[in-house]
């Protein structure tokens, strides 16, 4: 990456890559794994994020030429305020 003319190279450690999701397309996946609700599996060239307590599956990547690109596997919802 060249900033103000200056080569600069970073590495990013424990993070997923969302597309279209949320406005950083990253996520954390040391502090989604420090909640103690979720596991990622890696076989076949699948990447699954689960959820421990039955196994649903809430992100599904496979491997693209260099990267695992991962879509969400919920539906975003609406909530509704109700005064009664």
């Amino acid at each position: 990456m060249v900033v103000s003319s200056i080569e600069l190279s970073f590495v990013l450690h424990d993070v997923l890559y969302i597309h279209n999701w949320n406005k950083a397309n990253l996520l954390s996946w040391r502090k989604l794994d420090l909640l103690g609700e979720f596991y990622l599996l890696g076989q076949d060239g699948t990447l699954e994020v689960k959820l421990k307590k039955d196994h649903t599956t809430i992100l599904r990547s496979t491997l693209g030429v260099h990267v695992y690109t991962l879509e969400s596997r919920i539906s975003k919802g609406q909530v509704y305020v109700s005064a009664v």
